[in-house]
Parts: structure tokens; C-alpha cells; sequence
């Protein structure tokens, strides 16, 4: 410390002393939360304590075994035995452990099995007493259905029109005819869309410039379309109906992406 600063806190001690006694150094309290904490990192080493399990397999050195022993002889005379606290019983993960065993294929009462796979007589039994003590514990399971999305229903509708689901106003993506069965399956879908999300409007596409170029390279260039300052990859010439929609697909490209450069 510097003269100044020692000067000012002989003149702080000076008043402190004059108004209020001699200054004594207090330790700071025990804490048998803290304690507990110190001999629980004590036992995440592997540092075994009777009727307690270790958690960790590791050898102790004799070193951190002798620090060790004296923060528990500190906690038991500070806060009497150490008890092994058992983790609390969580109904979440409890269940998320019978969720587990459903994607093995473990069959509940009324809920879809999500694996078709025959769960072995093994994991059957560990499976049912997972499930006896979720029930035990929390009540009985309920199947939960997933939340409805209106963007997962609008890919469903989606996978209909590829299939050639007609939807109104909207461009048929697939010529192949909807069978019977594929038809009302479609229709059902759409029906559970509108119900819930409203109108199902044709989303166009974003313009990609990737894809742009594709066309212009592999459907036009290699067809026979000269591009400025492109060599032709084919030798073909085009028709006119071809050269019409290749001089629309370029000006498209050069609109949105600037000049095509070969």
C-alpha cells in the first residue's frame, strides 16, 4: 500500500477503534450445506463412504484420501452423520424412461407402439417395472398426441399434389392419376388443413439463382442455346418454341442474378 492509503486507513482504524471497541476478526460461519458439497466432490473422486455408493471408480491418492477424511471428520463433529441422499423421484424423467422403452416397441395400453421390433424377454421385464413404478409414482401413463403444426400438415398436402392431388388454383406437380384410396387419404388431409390453418394457399417456390442457372446450362447450353461469350455444348440447332423459352429462362436469370457467366 502506498503512504497515502496507509495513512488513511490508520485514520479509519483510529475512528473505528474510539467509537467502537477493539476490532476483532470474525470467521466466517459454518455452513453444513457448503460442507456437504465439499465431501460430495470428495466422493465424485472416489472416495467411498459407508452405506454410500461411489461414484466414481477411480483410486483415490493417499494425498487426497487423508483431505478428504478430514472434511468429513469436519461435517460429521460440525453436523452429525452423513447421510446419502437419494436423487428425488422425477415423474418427467420417469417418463421419458417409458417413452424410451415404447421406441424399443414396448406396447402400452392404448398408445401406438413407434417400434415394430419384439422387445426381448429382457427388456420386456425392465420395461415393466419401469412402468410399475411410473404408475406407482405419477398416475396413470397417458398417450400424449403431438401438437398439431400447420407447416408439417401443409407438407402432407404438399406430398399429395406431387403425387397429382388436384387443389384449387393450383398447379398439379404430378400428372399420374390419384388412385381411389390415395384420393381420400388426400382429401381427409386437406380437409384437417383447412379446419385448422385456414385456405390452403399455392406457395410459390423462392427464386434460387443456383437452380436458375441449372436451367440455363443443362436444359438450354447443352440443348444448343448460345449464350454471350458461351460456347454451345451442342451442336443442335433449336426450334423456335425452344429458343423462345430459353431467351425467357435467361432473361429471368439475368433480371435476378446479374449477367450468366460462363
Amino acid at each position: 500500500k502506498g503512504i497515502k492509503d496507509s495513512k488513511e486507513c490508520d485514520s479509519k482504524m483510529a475512528v473505528y477503534v474510539s467509537k467502537c471497541g477493539a476490532y476483532k476478526c470474525r470467521k466466517p460461519k459454518f455452513s453444513c450445506k457448503k460442507a456437504r458439497r465439499e465431501v460430495n466432490r470428495c466422493r465424485k473422486k472416489g472416495y467411498a463412504v459407508k452405506n454410500c455408493k461411489v461414484l466414481s471408480k477411480v483410486k483415490l491418492s493417499n494425498k487426497d484420501s487423508k483431505e478428504c477424511d478430514s472434511k468429513m471428520a469436519v461435517y460429521v463433529s460440525k453436523c452429525g452423520a452423513y447421510k446419502c441422499g437419494k436423487p428425488k423421484f422425477s415423474c418427467k424423467k420417469a417418463r421419458i424412461e417409458v417413452n424410451r422403452c415404447r421406441k424399443k416397441g414396448y406396447a402400452v395400453k392404448n398408445c401406438k407402439v413407434l417400434s415394430k421390433v419384439k422387445l426381448s424377454s429382457k427388456d420386456s421385464k425392465e420395461c415393466d417395472s419401469k412402468m410399475a413404478v411410473y404408475v406407482s409414482k405419477c398416475g396413470a401413463y397417458k398417450c400424449r398426441k403431438p401438437k398439431f403444426s400447420c407447416k408439417k400438415a401443409h407438407i402432407e398436402v404438399n406430398r399429395c399434389r406431387m403425387k397429382g392431388y388436384t387443389v384449387k388454383n393450383c398447379k398439379v406437380l404430378s400428372k399420374v392419376k390419384l388412385s381411389s384410396k390415395d384420393s381420400k387419404e388426400c382429401d381427409s388431409k386437406m380437409a384437417v388443413y383447412v379446419s385448422r390453418c385456414g385456405a390452403y394457399r399455392c406457395r410459390k417456390p423462392k427464386f434460387s439463382c443456383k437452380k436458375a442457372r441449372i436451367e440455363l446450362k443443362n436444359r438450354c447450353r447443352w440443348k444448343g442455346y448460345v449464350l454471350n461469350n458461351c460456347k454451345a455444348l451442342s451442336q443442335h440447332k433449336l426450334d423456335t418454341k425452344s429458343i423462345e423459352k430459353c431467351d425467357t429462362k435467361a432473361i429471368r436469370y439475368e433480371s435476378k442474378c446479374g449477367p450468366y457467366k460462363c
